[in-house]
């Protein structure tokens, strides 16, 4: 035997009982109740009437709790596979919501949590194969489904005849195979004479696929389930027979039988079950029941059995008052560990926050400046850890000059960055094609913009980096995306753009750009900026540039630093600026040559200076 129909079985639930007579009958106009008709005893006469509170025979069987009367059952089931066993357990509890002479309405609340216990043949890794060859399937792969309402926590709405008879169900609580709704397993029906011996022969409709429901099986019904793949009929005989009644207790032995056709194109039912239950004669509700069940499972020529045991017991005032100081003991735990774990977040947060002292700064900027590579990476990802309130500019310049170094340095340089360079960071978002913040820097036909300038697009109801490819005679603009190279382009309206903020580095213009669209104190700041290096620099030639990775090269002549920006004057004329991380590190070392000694040299004018 193997678990190769397992899949199936979960899909699977037993449906609602029906009286033969009952055929016809309608469904339910009420969407979230079902109705369902009496089951049908053979052997008893179905007319008789209800019987009153005023009985107290313990020959005479029937419900009679109180209105607003609470009781409880412990749960315990087990599906025996052949490698691994199946558990549902847990406690469900009732509500008597009204209590009448002609039915009993009550309040179900509860569902069974799911557990699975490895046999010793599948822990010391034995493959265990079927009739096919074919190794058993996982069953937790098909376990997880959540239509099985009957393993959550759910409530259903249940109304029975005093006879026990189910009238109406408003709910669900389905369990996997074929045992029906949890909320449904105690309630047995009971003759309408009281006789020790007692069936019912009932069709039973087995629904696949799709959430499992339980509606009656009517042959000449069209049923409307768009949402289950198909219905098999089958047929259901259960037997009664009472063993002892006394004062307390009324002991009844049951055999279970359930039977879908051999088709021989589906699969096919056999499930079998005998054990006892127990009503309570006090409280006049189900005490208790043990019943052990065999599904056999036949598709084709492969055959599954499946045994399962099923226990439920009525939980006395005493236990139910244990269960609920456990549950605030354990409800008491779990907030502790809570706020021991809320206290730890926090402790470490508050770690995490607090800014490197001095010793501890000096011992960090010299391992980043180490030449031992596992100390590098060892102290940026201690410093990846840290969530500091404020950047640390020291730190910041450590990273940068990482940038450049092995793939794993240079990516845990840059995330160091983002935390301590609040203008690389603006930066590093405008190379990317993620949403950015609005600047609310608005754009209308005055605003001078220029070819190459970096701007914000808004599209989609976000703000979107782009780069000004062209100006268009209308007025419109037409950009690209940043962060896609050239492949994305787009024409906007200057009332769907804003200008980035200042901390983005824009590309450098010429003199005649700088008259053209900059106001003339921009234009005073920006020539400033770029001169306050090269003015002071010593004279300088053309020279072969090159970029990281080698593979681009350029003859340029130095013009200074603006930023992280290199400003560079082509061969042909044309100036441009490269960042500086991105050239190679011997014009890394170049530039910064070239700026230590226009430090050294200082200011030509001031009378103090060099030389």
């Amino acid at each position: 035997m193997h678990n190769l129909s397992l899949v199936t079985l979960v899909s699977l639930a037993t449906l609602f009982f029906f009286d033969s007579v009952s055929r016809a009958q309608p469904p339910s106009d009420k969407p979230s109740a079902q109705i369902i008709p009496k089951s049908s005893s053979p052997n008893q006469e179905s007319t008789a009437e209800s019987p009153t509170a005023d009985s107290s025979s313990s020959d005479s069987l029937y419900y009679d709790p109180k209105s607003g009367q609470k009781f409880s059952y412990d749960f315990e089931i087990a599906i025996r596979g052949a490698d691994e066993t199946i558990f549902y357990k847990g406690t469900t509890q009732y509500t008597v919501v009204e209590a009448t002479d002609q039915h009993i309405r009550l309040t179900y609340r509860g569902g069974l949590y799911e557990s699975t216990k490895v046999h010793e043949s599948r822990k010391s890794g034995a493959v265990l194969l079927g009739p096919r060859g074919l190794p058993h399937p996982h069953p937790m792969s098909v376990f997880g489904r959540m239509d099985m309402l009957g393993k959550t926590q759910t409530t259903n709405q249940i109304t029975l005849s005093r006879k026990g008879q189910v009238l109406v169900l408003d709910g669900s609580s389905h369990l996997p195979f074929l045992l029906g709704n949890v909320s449904l397993i105690p309630f047995e029906a009971f003759p309408a004479d009281d006789a020790n011996e007692w069936s019912s022969d009932s069709g039973v409709s087995i629904a696949k696929n799709g959430e499992p429901s339980r509606i009656p099986f009517f042959p000449l019904w069209t049923l409307g389930t768009s949402n289950q793949e198909s219905v098999q009929a089958a047929s259901e005989v259960i037997r009664y027979q009472r063993e002892k009644s006394d004062d307390q207790l009324t002991v009844i032995r049951k055999t279970y039988e359930m039977t879908t056709p051999n088709t021989g194109d589906r699969e096919s039912f056999h499930m079998t079950g005998q054990g006892t239950w127990e009503f309570n004669n006090q409280q006049r509700i189900p005490q208790s029941s043990e019943m052990n069940y065999t599904l056999v499972v036949k598709d084709r020529n492969t055959t599954t059995t499946y045994p399962m045991e099923l226990k439920f017991s009525l939980l006395t005032p005493e236990r139910i008052a244990q269960l609920e100081v456990e549950r605030k003991a354990a409800a008491e735990r779990s907030a502790k560990i809570a706020e021991e774990r809320k206290a730890q977040v926090e402790n470490r947060k508050a770690e995490a926050e607090k800014p490197l002292n001095e010793q501890e700064k000096k011992d960090t900027l010299a391992a980043l400046a180490s030449d031992d590579y596992f100390k590098v990476h060892s102290t940026l990802v201690q410093l990846m850890q840290r969530q500091p309130k404020e950047p640390d500019p020291d730190i910041a310049l450590a990273a940068r000059k990482l940038l450049n170094s092995d793939r794993g340095l240079g990516m845990l340089a840059e995330r160091l960055l983002l935390k301590h360079d609040p203008k690389f960071r603006v930066n590093h978002e405008y190379t990317r094609s993620m949403p950015v913040p609005s600047t609310g820097l608005k754009v209308d036909s005055s605003t001078k913009l220029y070819v190459g300038q970096i701007i914000q697009v808004h599209e989609h109801r976000r703000w979107i980096a782009a780069e000004i490819a062209e100006l268009l005679d209308s007025g419109d603009v037409a950009i690209i995306y940043r962060g896609w190279g050239n492949n994305r382009r787009g024409t906007f309206r200057r009332a769907d753009i804003q200008l980035a903020p200042p901390e983005v580095d824009q590309p450098r213009l010429t003199a005649t750009e700088i008259s053209a669209f900059a106001p003339a104190a921009a234009a005073t700041e920006h020539s400033q900026q770029v001169s306050t290096v090269s003015d002071a620099a010593p004279t300088v030639k053309s020279r072969s540039w090159s970029d990281v990775s080698g593979t681009f090269r350029v003859e340029a002549t130095y013009l200074g630093k603006q930023g992280d920006q290199v400003l560079l004057r082509r061969n042909d004329g044309k100036e441009v600026a490269v960042p500086l991380a991105r050239l190679s590190a011997d014009d890394q070392h170049y530039v910064a040559k070239l700026l230590e000694e226009a430090q050294r040299l200082g200011n030509p004018f001031e009378p103090n200076s060099k030389p």
